[in-house]
């Protein structure tokens, strides 16, 4: 039988015509029903909506911030890191500026911080006693998590002196294991001297205040070690310097600095990695050959702005700098100087940071190390700031 006009073929007989729709077939959502099929329209997943940042194209990127909120306390924290060259097999300093809306005031400005391991005496229940002897004082490694020693067979905290001769080591592990890491304290049956030393689970060493200028003491009383040096399995280092505070620019005949000590503040100044020879085959770390090292300007003249290039025209000028990695001048006093004691003594803070670069040290690239990355960081002084009473 010939279809009629309007194109719609015929009709079997025996059977019913379904309804046609005006325009073309739409297609159908995962989990809805054709019509007609007597199952109902099924009710699709009501995922919730997604935010992303979007994303730009060629060499324009982020710098990798994160940003978290503590439902608990209502904090806010924000993390910025620091533009490093990549090391070998993946062995680069985890280094970031680290922002807390309920920490204080630092040397990278109010909240903010920089993330670098270190152990030190907790403080929230009471100033340390400083008896070691005793276990008076419970350590913090990394600010997080509380360290407990390691019991004998007496009940009493294991120490062991015969080992490591000259030393006396007692181990520690954390209240609540997560870290999987064998941490020792070490002491100099000499000197009295105490640092630390940790090895991870992934078979990386970390020391912490083997040197004077990575410890916040005050005589023989240490509140903080400090991370000084790494290393890992395939022979890949890290050293950690740190810098003293003292009395440079500072106006010591002002009545609010007359009686302060200056001597206990530290400020982290150097980072190298990338070594150039292997820590199996040398040891010695002091006498290493480091490929990248990172250098914190605290106001010491690390970055001087250069006039214009006068056979540039106006249009076309870029700004010129000259990098130092060594400080061009002493470093500068902070107008906002604050104290804390919390350890039990006075670590007063004089210094700012305000730029943090990363230098490369190839021979292709010349003698002198060269600039290849700077983090700069700027502050808002208020001078007409005032606190009033009523």
């Amino acid at each position: 039988m010939a279809s009629p006009d309007n194109g719609v073929p015929p009709v079997p007989a025996g059977t019913r015509a379904q309804p046609q729709p005006d325009g073309p077939t739409q297609p159908r959502a995962d989990g809805e029903s054709q019509p007609g099929t007597g199952g109902g329209p099924q009710p699709a997943d009501p995922g919730l909506p997604t935010i992303s940042q979007p994303k730009g194209g060629g060499a324009i990127r982020g710098l990798g911030e994160k940003f978290a909120a503590n439902p608990v306390t209502g904090t806010g924290s924000f993390t910025v890191p620091l533009a490093l060259s990549p090391g070998r097999s993946g062995f680069t300093p985890a280094l970031e500026l680290a922002y807390n809306s309920g920490e204080g005031n630092g040397p990278f400005g109010l909240g903010w911080a920089v993330s670098t391991p270190s152990i030190t005496r907790r403080t929230d229940q009471g100033l340390p006693r400083y008896a070691d002897a005793e276990e008076s004082d419970v350590f913090l490694i990394s600010g997080a998590e509380d360290l407990v020693p390691v019991l004998g067979d007496d009940g009493r905290p294991a120490a062991d002196a015969t080992t490591w001769p000259g030393w006396t080591v007692r181990r520690h592990r954390p209240r609540t294991e997560g870290l999987f890491a064998r941490i020792e304290r070490w002491t100099s049956d000499e000197t009295g001297e105490t640092h630390w030393r940790s090895i991870s689970r992934d078979n990386v060493t970390t020391r912490y205040g083997v040197t004077a200028a990575s410890r916040v003491e005050d005589g023989g009383r240490t509140f903080s070690w400090l991370i000084c040096e790494s290393w890992d399995s395939h022979g890949n280092a890290a050293v950690y310097e740190y810098a003293a505070e003292d009395a440079a620019g500072v106006d010591t005949t002002a009545g609010a600095e007359r009686t302060r000590r200056r001597d206990a503040g530290r400020y982290l100044s150097k980072v190298k990695y990338g070594n150039r020879v292997s820590r199996l085959v040398q040891p010695d770390l002091a006498a290493m050959e480091w490929l990248f090292e990172v250098a914190f300007d605290y106001d010491e003249g690390r970055l001087l702005e250069q006039p214009p290039d006068p056979g540039t025209p106006a249009g076309a000028q870029l700004d010129r700098v000259l990098a130092s990695y060594d400080p061009a001048t002493a470093w500068a006093a902070r107008p906002d100087p604050f104290s804390r004691y919390r350890a039990g003594f006075e670590v007063r803070t004089h210094r700012r940071c305000r730029r943090v670069l990363t230098f490369h040290r190839f021979a292709e690239l010349g003698a002198e190390p060269c600039l290849v990355r700077s983090t700069d960081l700027g502050y808002d002084d208020f001078a007409d700031s005032q606190c009033l009473f009523w």
